[in-house]
């Protein structure tokens, strides 16, 4: 996460959900089947907003807690099978890309930098500049001099040197089949990729244990053309593949 954001969205310490017009189109939770189970309870039977945000909060304070008991080893492992996933799948090297700063329990993706920026690459953290505004994404580096003096004291560069990248790595703690992303619920990266140009690939970073039936979408949720956990990469049919 970076720069203000907390984590996804970069998690305000509440997890909530903001109402949003700023995103994608409706989505159709009424011809969800409510008795699909899911993270060992029944969903709400009446998908009015207020059953969805007390459900989607349970399920980000579950999966919030299963994540902050991963042994180092376990964590380890999946950070590595992520990046391997990652740069097979992904060209890095002449792109534009933002990763995050990551908080507690969070994947870390800074080793991605390291090689990527051997070549022509840019990388890039999100940065909070407004409240419940979209983010900005700052040139970044492993030399670059940070600052943790933002809203939520996560580090951002100190120089402000914006850049518009053409893949964004966002952080979750949940997902579903249709690529979209349980996040923290302050709406950060949702408005951001909203005013982001069409063909930005944004690719969601978790563990597999986050899977869900459904994140029961609502309007201001955007789905990612990705998602990559340890065991892979899911793609969006119905968004942009692989940026080559």
């Amino acid at each position: 996460m970076t720069s203000g954001k907390k984590g996804d969205d970069q998690q305000s310490n509440d997890f909530l959900d903001e109402p949003g017009q700023y995103a994608s189109p409706p989505c159709f939770a009424h011809e969800l089947d409510p008795s699909c189970q899911g993270a060992g309870e029944m969903r709400p039977e009446a998908l009015d907003r207020a059953n969805i945000n007390a459900w989607r909060k349970r399920q980000r304070t579950r999966l919030a807690a299963q994540r902050a008991n991963i042994g180092t080893e376990e964590r380890q492992r999946a950070e590595s099978a992520i990046v391997a996933t990652i740069g097979r799948q992904f060209q890095l090297h002449e792109t534009v890309f933002a990763i995050y700063w990551p908080l507690p329990g969070e994947l870390d993706l800074r080793p991605l930098v390291d090689s990527a920026l051997l070549g022509k690459a840019q990388a890039a953290l999100p940065v909070i500049v407004e409240k419940n505004r979209p983010l900005e994404f700052w040139r970044w580096s492993r030399q670059s001099e940070t600052t943790s003096s933002g809203l939520w004291g996560i580090p951002v560069p100190v120089e402000r040197h914006p850049v518009i990248p053409s893949i964004v790595f966002v952080p979750m703690l949940g997902f579903d089949s249709d690529c979209h992303r349980l996040g923290y619920g302050g709406g950060y990266y949702d408005r951001t990729l909203a005013i982001l140009p069409p063909d930005t690939v944004s690719v969601g970073i978790g563990f597999e244990f986050g899977r869900l039936p459904t994140i029961y979408p609502q309007a201001h949720d955007i789905a990612m053309n990705a998602i990559v956990t340890e065991r892979g990469v899911s793609w969006n049919p119905l968004k942009a593949g692989p940026a080559m």
